[in-house]
């Protein structure tokens, strides 16, 4: 590979993944200084500290901007260019915004560099823009091409909070496949109308390698229907959400819900393995009367009752939970883990 000139290595490079690039850069001095130094070109290859998407550029002080350029290669067939026609047809936006499902503002991608790769003179941000509203079918080959290689990316974090990526336009785009955004650890800002959204997406194109956090205090009303979506993915989104904290929670019977799916289900395999409950008004918990191994403690003012909370229909099948209680005797923190079988 040293002899071939540097646009066959490029070409070479840019077929890597983020493991694999990663580790031919540690190969020798060579190779650490050709992809720092075509970093950009190879950007979408890296692993990132942090992923947002804003519509306001003026909080940053050192950012480049990453312009798309046409995709000369891409063969579509018939029925994909006919779906995504109705996109073009339908005006649908590249992104949700709850506060005009139609229409949001400029948005940007902020993919901010790990410090380990971060030298003083080189920008934070790396900053991609894309149409909100595709004009023609060149523009919808250039937004998949990008997404295709963001998905390639790993993320240390991310933070999505009213806008994020419009669910039917990604169907649609990707011809009702489901490719995963990798990141490591998530965290959402959803209010009432954006819950639902963040949470489909969170579901369908996600994969988190460490904790979901979901942060409630703006979704005022926590609705049934809400509720139960949240449940559903604590249910059946084990195989890509090792842990999951929901913080101010208001609805009291979330907790029995999920004790009531542990102790009923015929199946808990796919069942999220960690889940901690915060909630912003400490609840009544009662204690299940298939609690198994209790233990109270008191610390610091604080009451810890530890139990186990096992499947009727296979006794291997065992979730430990800790309830924190303060004074007043209302429970405001509940942990719950899947034990080893």
């Amino acid at each position: 590979m040293f002899s071939l000139p540097i646009e066959a290595k490029l070409d070479v490079l840019k077929c890597l993944n983020f493991n694999q690039l990663s580790s031919i850069k540690l190969t020798n001095f060579y190779f650490f200084n050709l992809i720092k130094k075509y970093e950009e070109q190879l950007c979408f290859r890296m692993k990132f500290n942090k992923l947002l998407i804003d519509g306001d550029l003026r909080k940053l002080e050192s950012y480049r901007i990453i312009k798309p350029k046409p995709v000369l290669e891409y063969t579509l067939d018939k029925r994909l260019k006919k779906e995504w026609q109705k996109i073009l047809n339908s005006d649908i936006s590249l992104f949700y915004d709850p506060k005009d499902p139609l229409y949001v503002d400029d948005c940007f991608f902020y993919f901010e560099r790990t410090f380990d790769n971060l030298l003083s003179n080189e920008p934070r941000y790396y900053i991609l823009k894309l149409p909100q509203f595709p004009e023609d079918i060149e523009e919808m080959v250039i937004i998949r091409y990008c997404l295709e290689q963001i998905f390639n990316c790993v993320f240390e974090s991310a933070l999505f909070s009213e806008i994020v990526f419009n669910s039917q336009v990604f169907y649609l785009l990707f011809n009702y496949n489901t490719p995963q955004l990798h990141i490591q650890k998530l965290t959402l800002f959803p209010n009432n109308e954006s819950l639902e959204e963040l949470c489909k997406f969170v579901y369908y194109f996600l994969t988190i390698s460490e904790c979901l956090c979901i942060n409630l205090n703006h979704v005022m009303m926590q609705s049934g229907s809400m509720i139960r979506f949240l449940l559903f993915i604590l249910k059946n989104r084990g195989n890509k959400l090792p842990k999951i904290l929901l913080k101010n929670v208001k609805v009291e019977w979330f907790y029995n819900a999920i004790i009531k799916h542990i102790q009923e289900a015929k199946s808990c395999s796919k069942m999220v393995p960690v889940i901690f409950l915060h909630y912003i008004l400490p609840q009544e918990c009662e204690l299940s009367e298939r609690a198994e191994n209790v233990e109270i403690k008191q610390l610091n003012g604080v009451k810890y009752t530890k139990y186990q909370i096992v499947n009727i229909h296979n006794p291997k099948i065992r979730f430990s939970f800790c309830n924190q209680e303060g004074n007043n005797g209302k429970v405001f923190y509940v942990k719950i883990r899947r034990m080893d079988e």
